[in-house]
């Protein structure tokens, strides 16, 4: 397994590898506030730009924020009965609370896709490792039920350069820390 290396302090495009770097994802666009989806890539669409920070503690565990509804959202799960997937759960950007494994994501390398590209695999830590970040082409993201490393569940980064934005500060964050847990001792 390799581990994914970030720059908390630059700026990354996500893709899936099905389209290569001509689609990505996008966060709070579309006139949707909370919405995460795959589109065609446009970086200068600032919707398009992803911060992604370690969270302490761990060595694979991230939190995702996106530039366009700023440093208080995270990338977050919500149950959506609408969903076609048996998870029945997309992603959204909702208000940071970092301690909640709902909006920690594990990111694992998966080695080459067909595009030649380092691909890594999305899991939400909340949900566990059976369900992996997917897209229905056109349509929100989801947890996929099915983990069998499609092309839309390998996933591809980009640096799109430095944050620049003292808003975005890992100094000035909430303290992304794992939960501590304490054995109680009779």
């Amino acid at each position: 397994m390799s581990y994914f290396n970030t720059d908390p302090n630059a700026w990354y495009a996500i893709s899936d590898s099905s389209g290569g770097f001509n689609t990505t994802l996008y966060g709070g666009g579309a006139g949707i506030e909370h919405a995460v989806y795959v589109a065609p890539a446009n970086f200068s669409n600032i919707d398009a730009y992803w911060q992604i920070i370690l969270v302490s503690g761990s060595h694979s565990i991230f939190t995702f924020r996106n530039r366009a509804t700023g440093p208080q959202n995270c990338l977050d799960v919500n149950f959506n009965a609408a969903e076609v997937d048996p998870s029945h759960t997309q992603p959204a950007l909702e208000p940071g609370d970092p301690p909640s494994t709902s909006q920690q994501w594990t990111i694992q390398g998966w080695g080459g896709d067909s595009n030649n590209f380092t691909s890594y695999q999305i899991q939400n830590v909340g949900n566990g490792t059976n369900f992996d970040l997917d897209d229905h082409p056109g349509n929100p993201l989801f947890l996929s039920s099915y983990t069998g490393k499609t092309p839309t569940q390998q996933w591809i980064f980009s640096s799109l350069g430095a944050i620049n934005d003292a808003s975005f500060s890992t100094n000035a964050a909430v303290s992304f820390q794992l939960p501590r847990h304490t054995a109680n001792s009779s």
